[in-house]
Parts: structure tokens; sequence; C-alpha cells
């Protein structure tokens, strides 16, 4: 689940939750009742708002963690990204040692990065992913990683 979505899912609990309360403290506000009795439900009241809160901060500590996760697992990704252009970089090298040429391998960082390029400008102009995607030819998850990657 992507981070927009636990954050609409935490409002739409604290609005129903509100919305509850609000029913809550009306409906037992009509009824005829003692002062005690009137206490006692604003007392309940604070401790379903504070179980609320409790719940809001359990929520806000998970997505933070899984904020940090996605963060560090993009890092390691990229990481290994450049790893694997130095290992190709040292394989051309060997090649060319024993006269072969992969020059024209496809799929090289110069590709790579005019990609980001393209999908950069293309962003800029008001594309959405879907239109990069079929604009370059490239799938639509490419062009998520790409964009993960740049951050």
């Amino acid at each position: 689940m992507e981070v927009y979505n636990w954050i609409l899912g935490q409002i739409v609990i604290d609005i129903l939750m509100a919305l509850v309360l609000f029913w809550f403290i009306f409906s037992h506000s009509r009824k005829k009742g003692s002062e005690n009795n009137l206490e006692e439900e604003f007392r309940r009241s604070e401790s379903i708002l504070s179980e609320m809160r409790e719940i809001t901060l359990d929520l806000e500590k998970n997505l933070e963690e899984k904020r940090e996760l996605s963060n560090r697992i993009l890092q390691q990704l990229d990481e290994y990204l450049k790893r694997a252009e130095n290992s190709r970089r040292e394989i051309q090298k060997i090649a060319k040692d024993y006269g072969s040429d992969l020059t024209n391998s496809s799929g090289t960082l110069t590709d790579t990065e005019k990609t980001r390029d393209s999908i950069k400008a293309l962003q800029k102009k008001g594309l959405s992913k879907v239109e990069i995607s079929q604009h370059l030819g490239v799938s639509l998850g490419e062009i998520d990683l790409l964009l993960r990657l740049q951050m």
C-alpha cells in the first residue's frame, strides 16, 4: 500500500471517529440524566479520543518505518545499479583487451541517463506516467523505478 493510501485511510478513520463521538455526545445530551451520568459520558468520550490518538500515533510510526524501509531499499538498488555498471565497464575493458567490442550492447548507463532525462523533460511538460511510457516505449514499471531512483 502506498503512503498516500495510508494517509487517506488515517484521515477517513479520524473523521469517522469524530462523527461517532459527535453522535454519541449529541444523542446523550438529548436524554435527561443526572450530572454524574453526563460526566461519565464525557470521561468515556475522552477515553475514546485517547485511544484514537494512540492508534493514530501507531499508524504514523508504522508509516514512518515503511518510508525509511522504502528509502533504504531504493538506496540499495541504486548502489547495486552502480556496481553493475562498474562491472559492465570492467567487462568492456577486458573484452577490448581481447579484441572484442561490446560498446554496441543495449541498456548502457548512458541510455539509462538519456531515458531519465527524457522522463524528467516529459514530466515537466505535464505528461502522466502512462503518456510518458507510451511516448518513450518504456514500461510503466521502468518509469516508476527510474523516477524513484532519481530522488
